[in-house]
């Protein structure tokens, strides 16, 4: 605790037995810190690639990723991909269910150039993932609009 004459900082410091209980801890907070940390993307710098859909995209830190589009003329969610890590989740016109993915090393390239991470359907990890997705979204930023966070809760 530290005080002066304007504030009063309280600081919490959280000693663990063990490594196993501190990484323990830190996958309780991690999807908090997922669905918190996301934040509207600059607009400016969206290239739009689908006609009739507009891309929105909500960064985290490090390598999380949303990203969403929307009817242009309804401004409906159309369908998104959430990137987690090396853990994708999406859902689309095309394919209503929930398609999960891990992420490889970035080797196929892009036919704008671009390289991207070559995404294998995860079968072994689909629990793991599917699980982290549905504590992230009960998290999301209050800035995230309702009905983008209410057309993820359907699938959490």
């Amino acid at each position: 605790m530290r005080s002066d004459a304007d504030q009063t900082t309280l600081g919490l410091e959280l000693k663990f037995a063990d490594f196993e209980a501190r990484k323990s801890y830190l996958q309780v907070l991690e999807p908090v810190a997922i669905g918190e940390g996301l934040k509207a993307g600059d607009p400016n710098l969206v290239r739009e690639k689908e006609q009739g859909l507009t891309t929105t995209l909500y960064h985290g830190s490090g390598d999380i990723l949303l990203t969403v589009w929307r009817d242009t003329e309804s401004k409906t969610v159309q369908s998104f991909e959430f990137r987690m890590h090396d853990y994708y989740v999406r859902s689309g016109v095309t394919s209503p269910n929930l398609d999960i993915f891990t992420g490889g090393q970035q080797t196929a390239e892009h036919k704008s150039g671009i390289r991207v991470p070559e995404l294998t359907r995860s079968r072994e990890e689909e629990s793991e993932i599917r699980q982290l997705f549905c504590l992230v979204v009960p998290h999301l930023n209050r800035k995230i609009p309702e009905d983008l966070r209410e057309k993820l809760k359907r699938y959490a």
